[in-house]
């Protein structure tokens, strides 16, 4: 059986869990694991809020350059990394901008 799923289609339940229910389902919360398992193990988005962790402290406006040094400086995993290496090349003017061209990446 395949399952053509686009990232967006399975954000809201990675956020917030399956809804009550649906048998079989169990309330899973975001879980990377379940994205790269869905994505063939490609991850292709990681939480918002996860990524500000690790952006913490950054000064703004801020470069695509600096965003990544500053993440993995902060000890940001594999995950994170990989996302932020997929951003534009650009400067980001606020920590939403960073969260809106993640949202952005396929």
């Amino acid at each position: 059986m395949n399952i053509a799923l686009h990232s967006s289609d399975i954000w809201p339940i990675l956020e917030k869990g399956f809804p009550k229910g649906i048998p079989g389902a169990r309330q899973i919360g975001a879980q990377p694991n379940l994205i790269a398992s869905l994505t063939g193990g490609v991850m292709a988005k990681v939480n918002p809020i996860q990524v500000q962790k690790f952006l913490g402290g950054m000064d703004y406006p801020a470069s695509k350059d600096e965003i990544v040094d500053h993440a993995k400086s902060k000890g940001a995993d594999e995950n994170v990394m990989d996302v932020l290496e997929q951003l534009p090349e650009d400067d980001y003017q606020t920590p939403a901008d960073v969260s809106k061209a993640i949202g952005k990446i396929e």
